[in-house]
């Protein structure tokens, strides 16, 4: 084992100098990191969301993945979270990638909303983009409580009040009632 570990320092020292002479510097290689990551992670979770077929069960179904996430012990998933709280403050471009990242996954599921809205899915005239704005600013807390270590029972709890409120999105249907005899 140890001698597996050396062996991959020796290699990442190689590379180590491949890679900067490729971006420069540590900062343009983080800028890059994650500019890959939104393409990569971002992607994803844009294209469940953009889907013909998202709407609100899509919704409460990328929440819940979270309570599953934090039971796992994941406490660090967000790399775009981490660098919001991290460094955004500090570094104007950092703080556009991150916020150009956040306002795409606003806009998928502002989409996954305008979904469920056709469908019949969603009542009254809710505004769908505060609607959306809510649920980014969900999934923000949500990744800065996982990346505190917010026990998993606390994180499940925020959760189901967060798929609850998207649920009292939904036209509530009553039951016919029976036919007296």
């Amino acid at each position: 084992m140890k001698r597996q570990v050396l062996a991959t320092l020796r290699n990442a020292w190689a590379s180590r100098f491949s890679i900067y002479s490729t971006f420069q510097s540590k900062r343009q290689l983080f800028l890059a990191t994650l500019d890959r990551y939104d393409e990569r992670r971002g992607d994803k979770l844009r294209a469940r969301s953009t889907a013909a077929r998202a709407g609100l069960p899509t919704l409460k179904l990328f929440f819940k993945s979270l309570t599953t996430q934090a039971e796992q012990g994941n406490r660090m998933r967000c790399f775009m979270c981490n660098s919001a709280i991290e460094s955004s403050l500090v570094d104007p471009e950092i703080a556009a990638r991150v916020q150009g990242h956040f306002n795409r996954l606003e806009k998928a599921f502002y989409g996954a909303l305008q979904n469920a809205r056709k469908r019949g899915e969603i009542k009254g005239k809710r505004n769908l983009r505060d609607c959306a704005r809510y649920l980014i600013v969900a999934l923000q807390g949500m990744q800065v409580t996982r990346r505190l270590g917010q026990h998993p029972a606390t994180v499940k709890k925020a959760v189901q009040f967060i798929v609850h409120e998207i649920g009292s999105w939904a036209p509530v249907i009553e039951a016919p009632n029976p036919e007296p005899h």
